[in-house]
């Protein structure tokens, strides 16, 4: 079987989850003419999907904590361009996209959510950037 990395992982959850939601529009959107059966077996496949998904995504979290060191060395780099950007800060607009990122970040940290904080590293240093 091939690898999955944690991208892919994340993007399999994602489509999971949307077609076991969209299995459930269908389900409640044709309650009248689907059968108790219908409607029974509709939903547990609705949960079958939703626990893959949830699946996919401990498998992505699982591979981007493999990576923690990497996620040291980003957030570390983030913070100090946040903060090296801070002190060149020109007007307001600026000045509250660096401090919003930083507290995103600080937030996603906090959360040990490895796709939060690998999805605030990235937007702290497109702020960082900018």
């Amino acid at each position: 079987m091939p690898t999955v990395d944690a991208e892919q992982s994340r993007t399999i959850a994602r489509l999971y989850a949307e077609l076991a939601a969209t299995l459930s529009e269908y389900r409640f959107g044709h309650w009248t003419e689907l059968t108790k059966q219908q409607r029974a077996e509709l939903e547990s496949h609705e949960w079958t999907l939703l626990t893959y998904s949830s699946n996919m995504t401990t498998h992505a979290v699982r591979l981007s904590v493999a990576n923690v060191a990497d996620a040291v060395t980003d957030i570390t780099r983030a913070t100090k361009l946040l903060a090296a950007a801070g002190r060149r800060i020109a007007d307001v607009k600026r000045g509250l996209a660096l401090a919003s990122a930083a507290v995103t970040l600080g937030g996603a940290i906090a959360s040990g959510n490895a796709i939060a904080i690998a999805a605030a590293v990235s937007s702290a240093l497109d702020v960082a950037d900018g």
